[in-house]
């Protein structure tokens, strides 16, 4: 495990107040795009916790649906409180098995409308959004619908892992000097 990286069935220390990242976005069907992404993060800031929805391979062995649902639903929502929400709508990845009758990226697109609601009533929430040139030609849906949506909350929307990186390490610096 990562220190200061947190997966499902782990939390963070809610009595810290350590700034949190939230990455949302596709985990079945998509190669492991959460991980290195953490470690950037965690590498360029040590006043930061990353909560990420991909378990590791040990804690995926004790899968546990509803423990899932509680354990995402809590570390967005104090994210909300005190963090950057980051959507990466990575590419699927035809090589990992998916259910063919499960909309790819499902859960994040009701994930999004959560935290697009957030944004209607309180503009300064952060959360970035960022998208997998390959997200669409591999199966994924929406995007055109979803930079609308970012673009009409003042979202910010970006196209490389890179740029999404940069884009959340501003948003908590602006939140550290708050």
């Amino acid at each position: 495990m990562i220190e200061r990286l947190y997966t499902p069935p782990h939390y963070p220390d809610i009595h810290d107040n350590k700034p949190s990242v939230f990455l949302a976005g596709p985990v079945q069907g998509a190669s492991d795009w959460q991980t290195p992404l953490a470690r950037q993060l965690l590498g360029a800031r040590d006043d930061i916790v990353v909560m990420s929805p991909r378990r590791t391979e040990d804690d995926q062995k004790k899968f546990d649906a509803d423990e899932q649902k509680l354990w995402e639903f809590t570390t967005r929502d104090y994210t909300r409180q005190l963090g950057v929400t980051a959507f990466w709508w990575a590419a699927q990845d035809a090589s990992i098995p998916y259910k063919t009758s499960r909309a790819y990226a499902q859960t994040s697109r009701i994930e999004l409308g959560g935290a697009i609601g957030w944004r209607t009533y309180d503009m300064s929430i952060p959360i970035v959004v960022g998208f997998d040139q390959n997200y669409e030609k591999m199966g994924g849906g929406s995007e055109s619908y979803i930079r609308s949506l970012c673009r009409d909350r003042g979202i910010i929307v970006v196209d490389t892992t890179e740029d999404l990186e940069s884009e959340i390490l501003q948003e908590v610096e602006k939140l550290c000097e708050s």
